[in-house]
């Protein structure tokens, strides 16, 4: 039985390269908000400064499993990013899908 690594020692010095390239960017596509926060080498003593609240809500937010758009949204920005959505549908070009504006 082969193992990846083995699979990997069969191909081209470049297509390793490629390969693995391409790994990274799937593993940063999957990345929990902690995980994202550690990346950006942020505490969430500064988060929580960021968003005016506890520490301790940083914490619960970055381990919920459910979190309301609005909270995802307000993270994100206290990262220092922007939050899109997106909508796939088979034979259709992506939809972004834009936060209603509130009256």
């Amino acid at each position: 039985m082969s193992t990846l690594q083995d699979k990997l020692a069969e191909l081209s010095s470049d297509r390793r390269i490629d390969v693995m390239a391409r790994a990274d960017e799937l593993i940063a596509e999957e990345l929990t908000l902690r995980q994202l926060r550690e990346a950006l080498d942020l505490t969430q003593s500064v988060i929580a400064e960021r968003l005016e609240i506890g520490q301790h809500s940083v914490s619960r937010m970055e381990n919920r499993g459910d979190i309301k758009l609005s909270t995802l949204r307000t993270y994100i920005e206290a990262l220092g990013g922007e939050l899109n959505i997106t909508a796939k549908f088979p034979d259709r070009d992506e939809v972004r899908i834009q936060p209603a504006e509130v009256a």
